[in-house]
């Protein structure tokens, strides 16, 4: 009798193990399977071009305290990144900041923040030259619909010159969003195409 107990006791025992384990199963899969986040906008890189400015500076010297004048190079490079950018949530998102860090060798980035509204047409007027890549910017506090796809231009500049933009390992923007604690980010080591240069 007692034998026969003894197995009910651990028959109940087993099914009741199973069946904690199959419970814990399914909660494992429900938290990996509605626990993720969801993808809530999504990004490319339409053109990306750079436009190098190489200029040397004339500074005066005073001969009385035994300082000449001479030159110094000022390098600046200009990046022009046309970009898209889709709201795949339900809910209306809006652009609060841009960003792009150039990546060069020795793990050293250099970050640059979009050009503002009020620079967009100072930066066309002091470099002609750039008039003819110019399209429609992509600015902040752009309020993108669900489903929509918003489409425009960021320009960033570093001091930078040619050689070291050439020897770069990656160009990666970032696109933050009011209402998201997740950003966008958007790998832009593609080809660049250069632009004329100053």
């Amino acid at each position: 009798m007692s034998s026969s107990l003894d197995r009910e006791t651990a028959r109940r025992g087993l099914i009741a193990l199973g069946g904690a384990l199959a419970l814990m199963a399914i909660l494992i899969w429900a938290f990996f399977y509605y626990g993720r986040a969801a993808v809530v906008h999504t990004g490319r890189v339409i053109s990306l071009t750079w436009y190098p400015i190489h200029r040397d500076l004339a500074y005066t010297g005073n001969t009385q305290h035994g300082v000449n004048g001479g030159t110094e190079p000022y390098n600046e490079l200009i990046v022009l990144a046309d970009v898209s950018v889709t709201n795949t949530s339900k809910q209306p998102q809006t652009l609060l900041d841009m960003q792009a860090n150039v990546l060069l060798p020795g793990n050293k980035a250099i970050n640059s923040l979009a050009a503002g509204t009020q620079d967009i047409p100072r930066i066309f007027e002091a470099y002609p030259g750039l008039d003819s890549m110019r399209s429609q910017p992509l600015l902040r506090n752009t309020v993108i619909q669900p489903g929509q796809t918003v489409q425009g231009q960021l320009i960033f500049n570093y001091p930078l010159t040619e050689r070291e933009w050439n020897a770069r390992k990656g160009l990666d923007l970032t696109i933050q969003f009011v209402q998201q604690t997740s950003d966008l980010h958007i790998d832009l080591k593609g080809s660049a195409t250069k632009g004329g240069s100053e």
